[in-house]
């Protein structure tokens, strides 16, 4: 039996066209791997016609067989087709985020659908619950074969033989490779063939927001087709060289610009690689080359993606309008409550924060070095922070916070904090936000930023929280690590030096948390330590566990000589963090660090910089606080608060 002519020989040799109106200005080349020409309409083609041939070449499928796979839509297609045209019955296990367009097109082509209704309830997850589903078939059904893509090396085999060497063959060795992953069969035999040719080609793997391939932390994603609920076991740490995660509006924006302006009708995955090249954008040296495989064609994705009504409704975004409406003589007022009542959405505001970090890599924000006024007793200081962000934020504005640590003593808050944002295009006042919680959320989100970076380049399988404070920000910060590491949170330690009441501590996690006696004890322990306190002393004087991330949030925690040793040093911004007796600014004076000797977050997001240290290295990451993050965050909230009609009107 074997998989040859007809519609076999069409499969492959997909065109590779460049992209130059969809980047035009840009000093970089963009060549898009069409592979929605495939006959079956997407890049699942290949690995569907390897897996089948090469079973069959093995005897493992025969005209009895009955091959069933686990399949968000694509691939399904392709093997429905392909086992359409071998005279063999296909059965594919799908879940309700397969569109109407997939199963229509498995049924014209003889394939049974087998749908999966609930989720796996260990996992939420519809993944774990569609392969259980598979197991049920194979013991029940005489003669069942399944594919398996996610652990079968045929699929990643077929990429690194035909779609890369494609690749190869036209551009050369390509600068960069933007790739979606799901199954990781596409990226997976790219890196083979790369890394077998000793290429020095950066492979960047898109991901959704929501997947936990890389240890992202899981959410609901509506796309089929990109990210998954578990990790592939054709997964490798060393896949991807870094990992940028796209939302599902990064999705449809990516997918209506290259209709816009290359007249190439694509899936949503399609969108979200478009969507990672122009984040990444201002980092890609002047004259490199940069492939980006494209999946799938855009006709089964028409009642979402392309639907205006489905994208109002479901993702709360008009493309025939602003993003918020004009304004001539009001502004829209926040408060904490309003702020609580839009919700707290940690992957929201995680991506936000590597939005606006991919922006200002880009040189499309001003942020002048922010000034301290000190009047009378020079602990207390109120700090001024202007700044503009353009991009997909555009707006100005500025943050002003007070910080006076005696209002403690008195029963007030320690800081207050608000934020006026105007229009950039007519300097109007747009909103003015008074939260202390936006402080913290931006905060946190920041941290969680670095730790998903972190998580993406180290890889634990399992995370000992320390966390030192047990303040507001430390309260926000467990909040965000939470939902970051979900099923990787294997213990909390807890520590602040007034006691911690342990009905403070969250319900869902009081059975992993302890509370020490001790700073020493929680960071011993702990593989990522976060210190959220307001030490006027600094104390921290020995070495962390081998590999941890620390998260320096309040910055005059560690005693200079104890730190000096550090290698991976990561900063938001030099300038902000080495002065006001941080930290920072004592290694540099005391223990000669220079900006030289340090990272930026943007080196540790978008450029890979993690991946450059032992693993065995300590990372040391110091946030001083950027107004293009407080003005970003601002900007959502106010927006949100107008779309939802929260907020006073002014």
């Amino acid at each position: 039996m074997k998989l040859e002519g007809g519609i076999a020989e069409a499969i492959g040799g997909t065109p590779l066209v460049r992209l130059d109106r969809l980047f035009e200005g840009e000093a970089f080349e963009v060549y898009g791997k069409l592979e929605w020409m495939n006959p079956g309409g997407s890049a699942k083609d290949r690995p569907a016609l390897y897996m089948l041939r090469e079973a069959a070449r093995r005897g493992e499928i025969t005209r009895d067989t009955v091959v069933i796979e686990s399949s968000s839509g694509n691939l399904a297609i392709s093997l429905a087709q392909l086992c359409c045209y071998l005279g063999v019955r296909f059965i594919c296990v799908v879940d309700p985020r397969t569109t109407e367009q997939h199963k229509q097109i498995i049924r014209s082509f003889h394939g049974e659908i087998d749908l999966v209704t609930e989720p796996d309830p260990q996992t939420g997850e519809f993944l774990p619950a569609r392969i259980r589903r598979v197991a049920e078939l194979l013991q029940t059904i005489p003669h069942a074969y399944w594919t398996n893509q996610y652990a079968n090396p045929d699929n990643y085999l077929a990429h690194a033989q035909t779609t890369m060497k494609e690749i190869g063959d036209r551009l050369g060795a390509v600068d960069y490779l933007f790739c979606g992953v799901s199954s990781c069969g596409t990226i997976r035999g790219c890196m083979e063939y790369i890394r077998s040719r000793g290429w020095p080609t950066q492979i960047v793997a898109v991901d959704a927001e929501g997947s936990v391939i890389f240890g992202g932390p899981k959410g609901p994603r509506r796309f089929p087709g990109l990210g998954a609920g578990m990790t592939p076991g054709l997964h490798r740490q060393d896949v991807a060289d870094m990992v940028l995660y796209m939302s599902d509006l990064d999705c449809v924006r990516g997918c209506r610009d290259l209709v816009r302006r290359e007249a190439i009708l694509a899936g949503a995955s399609s969108g979200a690689v478009i969507s990672a090249i122009r984040r990444l954008s201002a980092t890609i040296a002047k004259g490199a080359v940069c492939a980006a495989i494209l999946p799938d064609r855009g006709e089964r994705y028409l009642n979402t993606v392309y639907n205006d009504d489905w994208v109002r409704q479901e993702l709360g975004y008009d493309p025939d309008r602003p993003d918020e409406p004009e304004r001539r003589d009001s502004m829209i007022y926040l408060d904490d409550n309003a702020v609580r009542e839009i919700g707290i959405d940690w992957t929201k505001l995680l991506g936000i924060i590597e939005e606006v970090t991919a922006i200002q890599a880009q040189g499309d924000c001003v942020q002048p070095l922010k000034p301290y006024l000190r009047f009378r007793d020079p602990v207390n200081r109120i700090i001024a922070m202007p700044a503009f962000v353009g991009g997909s934020v555009e707006m100005a504005g500025i943050k002003w916070i007070a910080s006076f640590p005696p209002n403690r003593s008195l029963g007030l808050p320690r800081a207050h904090n608000t934020i006026v944002l105007n229009d950039p295009a007519t300097g109007e006042t747009f909103a003015f936000l008074n939260s202390r919680l936006l402080n913290g959320l931006r905060t946190a989100a920041v941290s969680g930023t670095m730790l998903r970076a972190y998580l993406a380049a180290r890889q634990p399988e399992k995370v000992r929280l320390g966390l030192i404070g047990w303040g507001p920000v430390g309260r926000t910060h467990l909040d965000m690590f939470i939902h970051v590491l979900g099923d990787r949170l294997e213990r909390i330690a807890l520590y602040d030096l007034n006691g911690i009441d342990p009905e403070s501590v969250p319900a869902a996690v009081r059975g992993i948390t302890d509370i020490a006696d001790g700073w020493r004890e929680v960071y011993r322990g702990s593989n990522v330590i976060a210190t959220c306190t307001v030490s006027a002393n600094r104390y921290i004087d020995e070495a962390p566990a081998a590999g941890a991330l620390l998260l320096n949030v309040s910055l005059r925690d560690y005693i200079p000589e104890h730190a000096a040793n550090f290698k991976a040093v990561i900063v938001d911004d030099w300038r902000e963090v080495c002065r006001e007796n941080t930290d920072i600014e004592q290694l540099h004076q005391r223990c000669g660090l220079q900006e030289a000797d340090t990272r930026t977050l943007a080196d540790a997001l978008f450029g890979g910089a993690l991946s450059g240290y032992d693993a065995e290295e300590p990372v040391f990451f110091n946030p001083m606080g950027l107004a293009v993050f407080d003005i970003g965050v601002a900007a959502y909230y106010a927006r949100e608060a107008l779309r939802q009609g929260k907020g006073i009107i002014l």
